[in-house]
């Protein structure tokens, strides 16, 4: 078999490289979820890529799309695999030690330009690359760039702080202007996080904070802002440097966890679509800036997603903050780019992941049936993943205008 990209589902890849260990195996509920929701991988490839999967629902998932005139890649289930592939490229959702040692089990063929990328093989520095303090490193650059740039609309209110100890946790709680987010270098995006709301919250005596200082080593803190909408801005790094490939917007639940997307502007956010659109073309210049700044791409080959955050500060105006988060890896936002392509000229929608029992999506499809023509969607309820048989994770999206 021969495929340009090879794609491989493993969000859990942050917990990985957090383990270290090459035989990492996420918790069972974890591999639930991945394997639920493997197929949204579907909309990152084309016709001659494959995408690797753990059944075979997603194989069927993926010919019921192709009916429509989507251009998707191929699924192959891994352990159904009686052939060596031949492939120019892996792509896994992201990398660690645990995803080298499984792509090694398989029988893969990569060409030779394969070997010139970065991510080709795992080296101990990787580690600390796919933590938090590649954002922190990013977030210094921008900062140092908008000391010498006139950027009204984009503000970074501090820098984060690197904490090692419980006394300076403390030290911060007592002095410090709060409420303010400790966030575990490790962890996955809007996970690994502890509020500080008030001087009363002891989060120096904290059983998870203190474990998790132990087992990491330090911790981030940074002011917790009042947000008015999450945004992430899409980069892909390569040998020939790095571009921007577009703005998302997403939401998030009360605890930060991912939520959903708009594939468009969103509405009745109360902030002006000229500060919305101003905003990202100051962060494009700026995010780009620094990363070559940082020269990321001559350690890392593949996406990058910056997580940034519209807020309102003390004197009720309104900046964006471009750069709260970095993810060196695939990202939902950069499936929303890919979804946005699909729309009909026109045509915007919302989408996003819950928990479904099959009869809830079966009334939730019947009363908005997806209309699609010629690979773009018109209207209604279009399942972004394979729906649950009885009860499972799934993406879908609801065509608004």
């Amino acid at each position: 078999m021969i495929c340009n990209k090879l794609f491989f589902y493993n969000p859990t890849c942050e917990m990985a490289v957090a383990n270290s260990h090459a035989s990492y195996t996420p918790p069972q509920r974890l591999k639930r979820f991945e394997e639920d929701l493997e197929s949204i991988m579907l909309w990152l490839g084309r016709s001659d890529d494959v995408l690797l999967t753990r059944n075979g629902l997603s194989a069927d998932f993926a010919s019921w799309l192709s009916d429509f005139g989507f251009d998707l890649p191929k699924c192959v289930v891994a352990d159904s695999l009686h052939e060596s592939i031949v492939l120019d490229e892996l792509h896994p959702w992201g990398w660690s030690p645990a995803m080298h040692k499984y792509f090694s089990s398989k029988d893969l063929q990569t060409q030779k330009l394969w070997h010139a990328n970065p991510m080709s093989q795992w080296h101990h520095g990787y580690r600390q690359m796919l933590s938090r303090l590649t954002g922190f490193k990013l977030i210094r650059e921008t900062a140092e760039i908008l000391k010498n740039e006139a950027i009204p609309t984009i503000s970074i209110p501090e820098i984060p702080l690197i904490v090692e100890t419980p006394q300076q946790i403390d030290d911060i709680e007592r002095k410090g202007t709060l409420p303010r987010l400790l966030k575990t270098p490790w962890s996955a995006s809007g996970r690994g996080l502890f509020k500080i709301r008030d001087n009363n919250e002891q989060a120096n005596k904290n059983p998870w904070v203190l474990g998790k200082l132990k087992q990491q080593g330090f911790l981030l803190v940074e002011p917790f802002l009042n947000k008015l909408q999450d945004v992430s801005f899409h980069f892909w790094c390569d040998s020939e440097g790095i571009r921007f490939l577009g703005t998302t917007y997403f939401s998030t639940d009360s605890t930060g966890q991912f939520l959903g997307c708009f594939t468009h502007l969103p509405e009745n956010i109360n902030i002006p679509e000229s500060l919305l659109k101003e905003g990202e073309r100051q962060a494009e210049f700026v995010l780009l800036a620094a990363l070559e700044k940082m020269k990321i791409n001559t350690r890392y080959h593949g996406p990058l997603g910056v997580d940034g955050l519209f807020f309102l500060n003390t004197e009720g105006g309104i900046f964006l903050n471009p750069c709260i988060e970095v993810n060196l890896r695939y990202s939902m936002g950069l499936v929303n780019l890919k979804i946005r392509e699909q729309m009909a000229p026109g045509r915007s929608g919302k989408w996003q992941i819950g928990c479904l029992k099959a009869q809830e999506w079966i009334k939730i499809s019947d009363k908005n049936p997806v209309k699609v023509s010629n690979g773009r969607i018109h209207e209604g309820v279009m399942p972004l993943t394979v729906p649950p048989e009885k009860e499972g994770h799934m993406a879908w999206l609801e065509v608004i205008h």
